[in-house]
């Protein structure tokens, strides 16, 4: 693939959401068209990368393995979106508290394994953002689920991926853990 690139970034051994984190700063860094060259070593970030482009307005072009190393062509969007939080419906963390006191609802926490070990919301379903897609039987469709992660954009990104695979009652929980003062395990 002979592709003009206007800007490279390795992100070798990084997982997710730290790929996403880079290609976003990247990409904010540069003009409409140009294309950003994105190196990792994560498998699953194929899959997070493509569907944060079509969420966002960017156009994943396409990616290439070579000996563990995978190479993504991203082009910026003329239309990209770059408000902090899209997904239409959003829930802050206070509002949530009173759900879980008043209801049965479905918690998912998508932040990484270690983080959900090391403190999470009681009776919260841990899926971690790079493993939902593949994990979505796991969740009951009609149901309210209410995504948290860290800081509302892991969670912003997965309730867009679930509302795509036939998700309806779906809330971004805002600002997340980092300022969660209900009951934590």
């Amino acid at each position: 693939m002979d592709v003009k690139v206007t800007k490279t970034i390795d992100i070798q051994g990084e997982q997710s959401p730290v790929p996403v984190v880079h290609v976003k700063k990247a990409l904010s860094e540069m003009d409409e068209g140009e294309i950003l060259e994105v190196v990792s070593t994560e498998v699953d970030c194929f899959i997070e990368l493509k569907e944060w482009a079509s969420y966002t307005g960017h156009e994943y072009m396409d990616g290439l393995a070579n000996d563990n190393v995978f190479v993504h062509y991203i082009r910026k969007g003329k239309d990209a979106q770059n408000d902090k939080y899209l997904h239409p419906r959003i829930i802050s963390n206070d509002e949530l508290i009173s759900k879980i006191q008043d209801h049965l609802i479905t918690v998912l926490d998508v932040r990484e394994e270690l983080e959900f070990e090391f403190k999470h919301i009681p009776g919260s379903v841990s899926i971690p953002l790079g493993e939902l897609k593949l994990r979505l039987d796991e969740l009951a469709r009609e149901e309210d689920i209410y995504v948290i992660c860290r800081t509302g954009n892991r969670s912003d990104f997965a309730c867009h991926l679930l509302e795509k695979n036939g998700f309806k009652k779906v809330w971004n929980v805002i600002p997340g853990i980092s300022h969660w003062n209900g009951p934590m395990e």
